[in-house]
């Protein structure tokens, strides 16, 4: 199980046991060991019924059997039961390691796939729905493998002892052991169908639900403040009550399964033991042997009906099979493999003609955008909402790809280059910071190590965050919550900023950076970014038109296309969209 899972060719949701064989990587020798280890530990169960026999006979005294032969059948069946306690306990390390090394395996794999997965599939995939994935249906599916193990090998081993001591005793018997065989399959298949359903629409509803909690917590103060806690109450009681009719369905169905198959195992012990009884009374058989008839065939019926118990089990394990390859054969990837590493970055950009789509071909982002960006130069984008402005930036990360046009970063189109390796030269400052719990010493290093403190130290004054650190009683070391909701606007922009300068990036990525902060805070984050692009190349989105004062130059962006260019002087000559803007802020 050292192996890593290979996403592309190991995981196929439409053969899932030949999928789990590969996962758990089980040789042929390793499950013959798993074999007789389970046979040795399941031996006590399968020699009830021949030790019964034996006890019956021995109170017989027709049969003339000795005391000190009873004793050594007593002390023999007890040595066999004591074994147990050793073999089932080796049985369940090596079974349940293997199965939770696997458990691991698909989580692992499910995180390498989700940061391997396009920009594009999130957009169109809620949170809470991979959230649930990762934790509930790899749970289902590691029971089910445990299931598998235990009540596979109990069924084999139950069948096959069964119908040799039976046919080598009394092949009518046997014969009868046979036809109550398919009738457990009838049943199996007459529930199967609806089973499958209710826990797919089960397994829905659970996603559903997942997100919809996961997006009413990171919506709370929004709804707080605009007072609609019961709106919202309302909109996830509907998604509760989903997943209760569901559960409740799902529920039944389960319930009604196992109370058929008990009843039919029940019919079926009856049946054996008439029959048996008929055979004794005619003196076709010994009373021993029908005991030992019993004993085996509750074995049967006990396997058989604790393997149906467990068919809801089975079944949500391979509704969870099909739902992880929903992410694990998902082939909106982005694909680095093969392709140039930029080890070196100038900061030049060029633009040539780029077109974008958004999801379908009806809707137009981008239309014929061109613009070459000089290392060191900085640029501002401004325009509208829905313009295009943010657009661009997430193109020239590498989140889309352009429907048409291309993107040369220091000349080299950025569909040949290793993505990861280009986007180890940027930074970017977003609107909306994103930190982590953690210390602020955690999150301003985020991604990077062997740091030195000095180095860590000028990027906290470039970032003129040294005031506000040294006012901490633990200084870098003070704990913060999940994305900074105990600190300012301006403080989680700084430490943002911070983060970025300690990456030393070729291309800074400003987006929005000061839109959301008061005046004090914007000219405290100001000054920090001024020190941040001194001597990188500078990508600038704003709507506040006070942040691209230094710019070299603009793009004014209205319906996805450049409509003007220019210092801002020139800009203001025009008296065109960008006077328009500057006046509106005014």
């Amino acid at each position: 199980m050292g192996q890593q899972l290979d996403l592309d060719l190991d995981y196929n949701s439409k053969r899932p046991l030949r999928t789990i064989i590969k996962m758990l990587d089980l040789k042929i020798h390793i499950f013959l060991s798993y074999f007789v280890l389970f046979f040795i530990k399941f031996s006590p169960e399968l020699l009830t019924p021949v030790y019964l026999k034996e006890v019956i006979s021995f109170a017989d005294r027709s049969n003339n059997k000795s005391v000190s032969y009873f004793i050594i059948v007593n002390v023999v069946f007890a040595i066999i039961c004591i074994q147990n306690v050793f073999t089932h306990s080796i049985f369940t390390k090596l079974v349940h390691g293997r199965v939770r090394r696997l458990e691991k395996l698909l989580r692992s794999s499910l995180v390498r796939k989700l940061q391997q997965l396009s920009i594009g599939y999130y957009t169109n995939t809620q949170t809470g729905k991979l959230q649930s994935k990762v934790l509930r249906d790899v749970e289902d599916i590691t029971n089910l493998l445990i299931q598998i193990f235990h009540q596979g090998y109990s069924l084999i081993f139950s069948v096959g002892w069964c119908m040799i001591i039976t046919f080598t005793s009394d092949w009518i018997v046997g014969v009868f052991f046979i036809i109550s065989a398919p009738l457990t399959a009838l049943i199996i298949h007459l529930f199967k169908g609806k089973m499958d359903r209710n826990n797919e629409r089960y397994r829905k509803s659970m996603e559903k639900m997942s997100s919809r909690v996961s997006e009413m917590i990171n919506s709370i103060p929004i709804t707080r403040a605009h007072g609609v806690e019961q709106q919202e109450i309302d909109k996830t009681q509907e998604d509760l009550d989903r997943v209760y009719d569901a559960s409740v369905k799902l529920d039944f169905t389960n319930q009604v399964f196992g109370a058929s198959s008990w009843v039919l195992m029940k019919l079926a012990i009856i049946c054996i033991m008439f029959f048996s009884g008929i055979l004794v009374f005619k003196g076709r058989m010994e009373v021993e042997n029908m005991i030992l008839y019993y004993g085996l065939f509750q074995i049967i019926v006990g396997t058989l009906t604790s393997a149906m118990n467990f068919t809801p089990i089975f079944t949500r394990g391979f509704q969870a099979f099909k739902s992880l390859g929903e992410v694990l054969e998902s082939p909106d990837l982005e694909y680095n493999v093969g392709k140039k590493k930029l080890n070196h970055c100038l900061g030049a950009v060029s633009f040539n003609n780029i077109h974008f789509f958004y999801n379908s071909d009806e809707i137009k982002v981008l239309a014929g955008f061109s613009a070459d960006i000089k290392p060191g130069e900085t640029v501002a984008f401004v325009g509208e909402s829905g313009s295009g402005k943010s657009t661009l930036m997430s193109l020239l990360i590498g989140f889309w790809r352009p429907s048409s046009g291309s993107i040369l970063l220091d000349g080299v189109d950025n569909n040949t280059i290793d993505l990861r390796t280009w986007r180890k030269h940027i930074a970017v400052v977003p609107q909306n910071t994103i930190l982590f719990s953690g210390t602020i010493r955690d999150n301003v290093l985020y991604g990077k190590s062997n740091v030195s403190e000095d180095s860590l130290n000028r990027a906290i004054e470039a970032a003129n965050l040294n005031t506000f650190i040294d006012s901490l009683p633990k200084g870098l070391d003070t704990f913060i919550s999940e994305n900074g909701k105990d600190l300012s606007g301006g403080q989680r922009q700084r430490i943002s900023i911070a983060r970025a300068i300690i990456r030393d990036p070729q291309i800074i990525i400003l987006d929005e950076a000061t839109s959301a902060l008061d005046t004090v805070s914007e000219k405290e984050v100001q000054d920090a970014i001024d020190n941040l692009i001194k001597g990188r190349t500078t990508f600038i989105v704003a709507h506040r038109l006070s942040t691209i004062r230094n710019a070299d130059r603009i793009y004014v962006m209205k319906e996805g296309r450049c409509i003007e260019s220019g210092t801002q002087e020139e800009l203001l000559r025009l008296n065109g969209e960008f006077s328009r803007l500057k006046s509106l802020q005014i």
